[in-house]
């Protein structure tokens, strides 16, 4: 990942990247600019199986779908 999409304004530091459907670029990318920046764009997300929970009706657990998480960080989508 460059720092070329990285913009400034007036304080406000703003990251754009688009990572391809890519789960691991994801995961990365809110590793390593949490500190950073305060808003970061993500285009192409990875939707996906993230793991499953535990059920009543199949021993292999119903699966949670969605986008991988950072425990510091929210998500609009």
């Amino acid at each position: 990942m460059s720092d070329t999409p990285y913009v400034k304004f007036s304080g406000l530091r703003v990251y754009s990247q688009n990572v391809y459907k890519k789960y691991a670029w994801i995961e990365l990318l809110l590793n390593e600019r949490l500190n950073s920046s305060d808003i970061i764009f993500v285009q192409e997300l990875s939707w996906g199986q993230i793991c499953n929970v535990t059920s009543m009706t199949d021993k292999v657990g119903d699966p949670i779908m969605g986008m991988p998480k950072q425990g510091h960080s929210g998500a609009l989508v």
